[in-house]
């Protein structure tokens, strides 16, 4: 289960894209459970490729093109070496494939 930041009234978090991303993906996880009925197992695969993805290009989703999923796709094949039936799984728990 994530964490939700409450704040006071009047009080601004510090970083609020970093806010704005976190309650992001605490919707889209109870989306995920009640709306899709997934398992956790699911939700947690789908949630860590979001994280990652969004670790790899160091950017918020709002600032996401389907240019940097082609290029994290290239760099899994090329440089982490997985195979491309592996690829076309991570495509479809990415949270970019909206934009492809």
């Amino acid at each position: 289960m994530r964490l939700v930041l409450v704040l006071a009234q009047g009080v601004s978090p510090l970083r609020p894209e970093d806010a704005v991303f976190e309650g992001m993906l605490e919707g889209w996880t109870r989306q995920q459970r009640g709306g899709r009925r997934l398992q956790p197992k699911t939700i947690g695969d789908r949630l860590r490729a979001v994280e990652r993805f969004s670790e790899f290009t160091n950017a918020y989703p709002r600032q996401w093109a389907a240019s940097d999923l082609d290029d994290r796709m290239t760099h899994l094949i090329g440089v982490v070496r997985r195979a491309e039936s592996t690829i076309r799984s991570y495509r479809g728990r990415s949270g970019c494939s909206a934009t492809t």
